[in-house]
């Protein structure tokens, strides 16, 4: 189980995504309101989601581009692992979106 540590003035809170991300369940301490992340985080980490989405949105695009002009073989399996991976990494930040949602 995987977790990340956030820490603001002196009061330690957890942060799940990662652990939701992998498909485990948060602790039920972090469904309680006094465990939110604080606003300003929850705003800087909204924001890097959100540029991280802009980022994948482009590599998932470029990559369906790229199948479409017929790669020779041989390219076509690196093409077909960049897009499982963007396709996964998408998947993940939008969990990690979720996750946010919920506890900010």
């Amino acid at each position: 189980m995987l977790g990340v540590w956030l820490s603001n003035e002196r009061k330690v809170v957890t942060f799940a995504a990662l652990m939701i991300c992998k498909g485990d369940r948060p602790p039920k301490a972090m469904e309680n309101a006094s465990e939110k992340i604080p606003a300003e985080l929850a705003k800087e980490l909204r924001m890097l989601a959100h540029d991280l989405s802009n980022a994948l949105e482009t590599i998932v695009q470029a990559t369906y581009l790229i199948s479409q002009a017929a790669p020779p073989e041989n390219l076509r399996r690196w093409v077909e692992l960049i897009d499982q991976a963007s396709q996964e990494a998408v998947q993940i930040n939008h969990k990690l979106r979720q996750v946010l949602r919920s506890q900010s």
